[in-house]
């Protein structure tokens, strides 16, 4: 089998706030091109492990953004919905989805370019939620599972397997491909056996500093590269983040110098409006209506 691997897409209208782009929209189109122009180059369909959008009902334009993707892949557009696809997370809600759209194009209506991994020879999925079907004779396992590639890689508290411990779930899987981690990484067992784990197409959070790719694999060669997609740091921002945080620290702020206030009364609110005064010209006028809030303002 060729394709190439690709997941967590998260494909969206309104613009992450990292995101400095002037066109939001046309970066998206950009990037999913570039998949596009990598699967006729070699020859082959796309695999999409999941998440390709950002949530379980998008506008129609990101809809037909993605449709018009599909019709641009010679060889075809292979699909599995993930958490972030489905309400509620499960495939029960499916219906009143946009990926619930696009299960319909592949699934019904003999889409040559849409289609569901039930019509690729050799590979066992599923969608995210549903049960998992053992098939001993199949090497090829796609499942939008989180994996990470090591313990060491593993946050604390969260619910996930490495990718050898997935390894040795199905013991008879040659190439198993995930999505819903964020971060790329291809992993091999000692036993030559492959975890391809895609990451996402592009940042869209200030953590994410990793550089976005696809893989292309060919597994009657052994083949597993590595392929860019086109995402420039210098469109992400944690500014966001910073004003955050010294918002939070203005409200610390001020909240010490209400508890050292002179004149205090027996009115919480009394205190707060008298401190308010004593300090408008230090507060902007964010901190100002986070207070007036805080404190049932208008």
């Amino acid at each position: 089998m060729k394709a190439i691997i690709t997941a967590d897409w998260h494909l969206r209208k309104d613009k992450p706030r990292c995101r400095l782009d002037t066109d939001w929209i046309e970066t998206q189109r950009s990037q999913i091109m570039e998949v596009s122009h990598y699967a006729n180059d070699y020859s082959c369909p796309v695999i999409i492990v999941g998440d390709i959008f950002n949530k379980s009902v998008v506008p129609e334009e990101i809809t037909n953004l993605f449709i018009q993707f599909c019709s641009t892949v010679k060889k075809g557009v292979y699909i599995v919905a993930g958490n972030h696809d489905l309400p509620y997370h499960s495939m029960d809600n499916v219906l009143d989805s946009s990926i619930g759209i696009i299960l319909t194009i592949a699934s019904k209506m003999n889409s040559k370019y849409l289609k569901t991994l039930d019509e690729m020879d050799g590979i066992v999925w599923n969608h995210f939620g549903q049960d998992f079907i053992k098939k001993d004779d199949c090497t090829i396992i796609a499942l939008h599972q989180l994996v990470f590639e090591s313990v060491k890689d593993m946050p604390p508290n969260v619910e996930a397997s490495t990718a050898q411990e997935l390894l040795d779930q199905y013991p008879y899987a040659n190439y198993i491909f995930t999505g819903d981690m964020h971060k790329s990484f291809h992993y091999i067992s000692s036993d030559n056996r492959h975890v391809v784990n895609p990451g996402h197409l592009n940042r869209q959070t200030a953590d994410q500093i990793n550089d976005p790719i696809v893989y292309f694999v060919d597994t009657e060669e052994n083949i597993v590269e590595e392929l860019a997609i086109t995402d420039l740091s210098e469109l992400v921002t944690d500014e966001y983040l910073k004003k955050e945080e010294a918002r939070e620290d203005r409200i610390e702020a001020f909240i010490e110098k209400v508890q050292s206030t002179d004149s205090v009364t027996l009115s919480f609110i009394d205190n707060i409006e008298q401190a308010i005064q004593k300090n408008k010209k230090t507060l902007d006028e964010d901190t100002l209506k986070m207070i007036e809030y805080l404190i049932g303002g208008n």
